[in-house]
């Protein structure tokens, strides 16, 4: 099992407001807290840089290992 993230939008209004990526943070802590240790997505071009700036790497999906938090 692992979560996924689907249907991320920002309105381009927001874009340069980091909303996404306070949404995507939030949406990993709370990942971890539930003893997952990863994230997984697919993104478009536009997104890219911004998962990857909060730890995404690419592979034919987007997946985020979280740190062990000795909560899981």
């Amino acid at each position: 099992l692992v979560p996924y993230l689907m249907s991320m939008y920002t309105e381009e209004d927001m874009r340069m407001r980091v909303v996404a990526a306070k949404i995507v943070t939030e949406a990993l802590m709370r990942a971890g807290r539930r003893g997952f240790d990863r994230v997984v997505l697919h993104t478009s071009h536009f997104g890219l840089r911004v998962y990857q700036r909060l730890g995404f790497v690419q592979s034919n999906e987007m997946v985020c290992t979280l740190p062990d938090t000795g909560s899981r």
